[in-house]
């Protein structure tokens, strides 16, 4: 072997670049959270002007980036949900491909907001309950659930107004129900099975009084709309589902991609405003 032949696993100094590390690494696929994005310039004019569109007037649009393997789509994509997740009056999910149809779009969309975040939404919908149902006064998530923890606020006297309440915003009783019980410790993860589109037993859903399931298209519209339904009654601004790698559609049997494609139709149609 050439004594020129040198293997290591040293770090190059970008410092004089003020860089801890190549901005640019040698495989094409982008950081989930990317930091640095230059270039595209007609692009990023474009996806400009559509998001700033939805918050301004509140009009739903969409819109297809197009472009060959390499060319930055998916750093675009994630750059861009990095910027609308600095907003707090939006909320964003991202969805890797849009696998098999509309129910696995709405299930990574769910995953990606997460647990955590869903969980704290239902605080906050309880929040507003517990300051119009008893002489508390949460001004949100946190201050809620502290007050619950502390026997303070009883959850017996919350849940039935809330339950009611939220069906009425999102007009999808078994999704107010799913919402509300990821408050409660005992069924907390069935209902993110439910919200998450991952199916649960009749059983299980009967713990929580719920009648439906999410497993189809239909239902997943259904569900989205229920959450984004939710999120207005918050004040939100506005949803956005960023969907990568959207060709594979085409790669899909003709009536999956027509039932895939009608789905999305749907979802614009049911979601003229804010999305």
């Amino acid at each position: 072997m050439s004594d020129n032949f040198t293997i290591t696993d040293a770090q190059h100094d970008y410092s004089e670049f003020g860089l801890s590390k190549n901005p640019f690494p040698y495989s094409p696929v982008p950081e989930d959270d990317p930091a640095v994005y230059c270039g595209q310039q007609q692009v990023t004019d474009r996806i400009s002007n559509t998001v700033s569109s939805v918050l301004s007037t509140g009009k739903s649009k969409h819109l297809v980036v197009t472009g060959k393997y390499g060319n930055g789509k998916s750093h675009t994509l994630k750059y861009t949900r990095s910027l609308v997740r600095d907003r707090d009056d939006v909320l964003v999910g991202y969805v890797a491909q849009p696998g098999d149809g509309f129910l696995d779009i709405y299930h990574e969309f769910v995953y990606d907001i997460g647990f955590d975040r869903l969980q704290n939404l239902s605080y906050e919908f309880l929040a507003k309950v517990a300051r119009a149902e008893t002489d508390k006064d949460p001004t949100g998530a946190d201050e809620v659930r502290h007050l619950i923890d502390d026997g303070d606020v009883l959850l017996s006297e919350l849940v039935p107004t809330a339950v009611q309440q939220l069906s009425d915003v999102t007009k999808f009783a078994d999704f107010a129900r799913a919402m509300i019980h990821l408050v409660y410790e005992d069924t907390n993860l069935y209902a993110w099975q439910w919200l998450t589109a991952e199916g649960l037993r009749y059983e299980q859903r009967k713990e929580m009084e719920i009648h439906s399931a999410v497993d189809d298209s239909t239902t997943a519209v259904r569900a989205f709309t229920a959450l984004k339904n939710m999120l207005l009654d918050f004040g939100y601004t506005g949803v956005f589902m960023f969907v990568d790698e959207f060709e594979r559609i085409s790669q899909l049997t003709p009536k999956d991609e027509q039932q895939t494609l009608n789905s999305i139709r749907h979802l614009m149609d049911q979601n003229s405003q804010d999305l």
